[in-house]
C-alpha cells in the first residue's frame, strides 16, 4: 500500500513513544514497584463544546475576505470564516502502584478529538501518554508527551517564478506536532513547592512548507504556594528558543524578481500566575495570566516582516467546575487573548502571521470518571 504523505516519526521520536507505551503498560515488578502489588486502575472521559471567535487569529480588517477569497487555490480555500464552535471528546485510562508511605507511581495514556462545526478542514486528533513518580516524599516527577498526527494550521503563501514573473497560491497547511514535558517539583515546606520543567517541540509542516517546520526548547522555573485550605497561588517564569530552516523566497521589487533569505526563528521570554480557588457548596474556580515577548533573531535586513520584529502576547484564562456527583464533574472556561507586534497587517506576507489579532472563547461540558 502506498503512503501518499511522508512518514511523520523519526527514529527518535519513535523510540520515545514506544518508551511511552511500554511505561503505561508495564506491570508493577518491571516499573521498580515490588512492594505495590496490585494496580489501581482508573477511566475518565470527557465531552465539551466551546465557542471560538478567532480560530485562525486574522486581525478584524481580513474577517470579511473569508467569503470573498474562498475559491481553489485561494487564501481562504476550505476555511469557512474565523468564528465557529469546536466539540471536543477525551478519554484516558491510568495505572497507579504505591511504592511506599506517600510515595507512588502513576502511568497513564489519553486521546481527544476535536471537531468544528463549519470548519471540517481544521478537525485533528491528541495523543498523550505520560507518568509521575515520587522519588521521595518530597521530590516529584513528571513526564509528559502530546503528539498531534495531522492538524490543518491555515493556508499558507507560495511563491514560484515563472519565466519572468512571480506566481503565487494558497496551500493547506497541515503539520504534525510532538510535544514532550519533563518536570521536577521538590516541596520545601507543608505549602510550598518548586521546581523546573523543561519541554521539547517538534513541528513538520508537509511539503512544500517544511520552511515553517520548528524545534523548540524551553525552560520554565515554577512555585506553587498554598494559602490555607482554600487558596492556591502559581508562579512561573521561562525562556524559550526556536530554529527553523533558511527559506529562499521570491519578492517583487517594482517588477524585479529578487530571492530573500528567510529565517523564522525566534527567542522568547515567557510569564504566568495562577490563582485557584475553593469555593462553598463543592465549586472551584480559577484565573490564569500568562505573558510572552518573542523576538525573531534574524540578521537579513532586507526581511521587513521579520527582521527586529517583536511580538506579545497577553491571554487570560478562567475557570469554574463544581463535581456534580462522585463520578460526574460540571466544567466551565472562557478565554481571551490578544497579540500586538511591531509590525502592521498591512505588510505584504502578514497575512500569513498570527499578528494584530483578538480572539475569545468560551464553553462548559461534563466529565465522568470510572
Amino acid at each position: 500500500m502506498e503512503c501518499k504523505k511522508p512518514c511523520r516519526l523519526s527514529a527518535v521520536r519513535l523510540a520515545i513513544v514506544s518508551a511511552i507505551i511500554a511505561l503505561t503498560t508495564c506491570p508493577p515488578m518491571t516499573c521498580g514497584a515490588r512492594a505495590a502489588g496490585r494496580a489501581d486502575y482508573d477511566a475518565s472521559a470527557s465531552l465539551r463544546m466551546t465557542y471560538l471567535s478567532n480560530m485562525y487569529n486574522v486581525p478584524k480588517e481580513r474577517e470579511a475576505l473569508f467569503d470573498v477569497e474562498n475559491g481553489p487555490g485561494q487564501r481562504y480555500d476550505g476555511m469557512s470564516g474565523p468564528a465557529d464552535f469546536e466539540i471536543q471528546a477525551e478519554s484516558e485510562a491510568s495505572a497507579r502502584w504505591r511504592l511506599a508511605k506517600r510515595r507512588a507511581l502513576r502511568c497513564y495514556a489519553g486521546v481527544r478529538y476535536s471537531a468544528f462545526v463549519d470548519n471540517g478542514i481544521a478537525n485533528y486528533l491528541r495523543l498523550k501518554m505520560g507518568g509521575h513518580i515520587d522519588l521521595t516524599r518530597r521530590d516529584h516527577l513528571k513526564l509528559r508527551i502530546l503528539y498531534l498526527p495531522n492538524r490543518f494550521r491555515k493556508n499558507y503563501k507560495v511563491a514560484t517564478r515563472v519565466g519572468d514573473e512571480r506566481e503565487i497560491r494558497f496551500e493547506h497547511a497541515y503539520y504534525s506536532q510532538i510535544r514532550s514535558q519533563l518536570h521536577y517539583m521538590r516541596d520545601w515546606t507543608g505549602n510550598l513547592s518548586a521546581g523546573l520543567q523543561y519541554e521539547y517541540e517538534s513541528r513538520s509542516f508537509d511539503n512544500p512548507l517544511q520552511a515553517r517546520d520548528r524545534r523548540k526548547h524551553t525552560l520554565m522555573l515554577q512555585a506553587d504556594q498554598r494559602l490555607g485550605r482554600k487558596v492556591e497561588l502559581g508562579l512561573a517564569a521561562g525562556y524559550s528558543r526556536a530554529a527553523t530552516p533558511t527559506e529562499i523566497t521570491l519578492r517583487d521589487a517594482q517588477g524585479d524578481l529578487t530571492t530573500l533569505e528567510r529565517n523564522r526563528s525566534f527567542e522568547e521570554l515567557l510569564g504566568m500566575a495562577t490563582l485557584e480557588l475553593k469555593l462553598p457548596r463543592g465549586w472551584k474556580t480559577g484565573l490564569s495570566i500568562d505573558y510572552s515577548t518573542r523576538d525573531f533573531t534574524t540578521e537579513v535586513r532586507e526581511d521587513a516582516l521579520y527582521y527586529r520584529r517583536e511580538d506579545d502576547t497577553w491571554t487570560v484564562g478562567v475557570k469554574l467546575s463544581k463535581k456534580l456527583s462522585r463520578n460526574l464533574t460540571l466544567r466551565l472556561n472562557g478565554l481571551v487573548r490578544e497579540k500586538i507586534s511591531n509590525r502592521k497587517p498591512a505588510l505584504e506576507g502578514a497575512e500569513d502571521e498570527d499578528i494584530g489579532y483578538e480572539r475569545y472563547s468560551f464553553g462548559g461540558g461534563v466529565a465522568i470518571s470510572f
